[in-house]
């Protein structure tokens, strides 16, 4: 019996199938930044061995907030002056890049993925 090798992918775009589908392709690409703002924030405030609540006392606010931020699911209102504040306190700069989207065309204006009006 021969095996038949198949590719794996972590794109969730593929995985889902949906890719052709705006709407869901938004709500994908606001979700990745999300797990990107979480995953960074976790990483900043690990970096610094503070705890959730250590470094919610030196923000003057609730542990349960620095929770929401790193909560990919849960992080979606944080404000970029909440981010800023935030990693002020860690003694670090916020920067925010913005690439190229793969695999789109343009069509002579110009979006932003994950970003409302």
């Amino acid at each position: 019996m021969k095996t038949v090798k198949t590719k794996t992918t972590s794109d969730a775009r593929k995985i889902l199938g949906r890719d052709d589908d705006p709407e869901m392709r938004a709500a994908i690409e606001e979700q990745v930044v999300r797990c990107q703002v979480a995953e960074l924030v976790l990483a900043a405030r690990e970096s610094r061995n503070l705890t959730q609540a250590a470094l919610a006392k030196l923000m003057g606010t609730r542990q349960s907030v620095i929770s929401r931020i790193e909560d990919a699911d849960d992080s979606g209102s944080v404000t970029v002056a909440t981010l800023t504040r935030l990693f002020s306190v860690l003694r670090m700069s916020l920067s925010i890049q913005a690439a190229p989207a793969r695999g789109r065309r343009s069509v002579g204006r110009r979006s932003v993925a994950g970003a409302r009006g």
